[in-house]
């Protein structure tokens, strides 16, 4: 299931996601195919993306698996989901452990958005 499955776990609807692991994209993105008694994806946990944004620490753009059909960052992209890379998620992990979830967003330095001028959108406050 790997990376994925985890993007696709309604668990995590409307959050970022850290991976922990030091690299992802590595599998790639197995076609969307589903078991044929119960009718649920094979190799998914639903069927579309559910994750606001992932944040990994290294991307392999080049995957090696055999069920690959495209790379992570095309899934991402055709699921609207931004993907961050060259992060180090083993210090967002560890403040993770000692705070708590939290609420958190993205962007991008040197854009003209001020970061007050993005509201924090708290997806514990929707009906998911």
């Amino acid at each position: 299931v790997g990376d994925v499955g985890g993007i696709t776990d309604p668990s995590y609807t409307g959050q970022v996601l850290v991976f922990a692991y030091p690299m992802v994209g590595n599998y790639g993105v197995p076609p969307l195919q589903h078991d044929q008694s119960q009718g649920l994806p094979l190799h998914f946990e639903s069927e579309r993306a559910h994750t606001s944004a992932i944040i990994v620490s290294d991307y392999c753009a080049y995957p090696s698996h055999w069920r690959s059909t495209r790379t992570l960052g095309q899934w991402l992209r055709e699921e609207g989901v931004p993907g961050l890379y060259g992060v180090d998620t083993r210090a967002v992990i560890s403040r993770i452990r000692e705070k708590g979830s939290m609420l958190c967003k993205i962007l991008i330095e040197g854009t003209a958005a001020q970061e007050d001028d993005i509201p924090m959108l708290n997806s514990n406050n929707k009906n998911l």
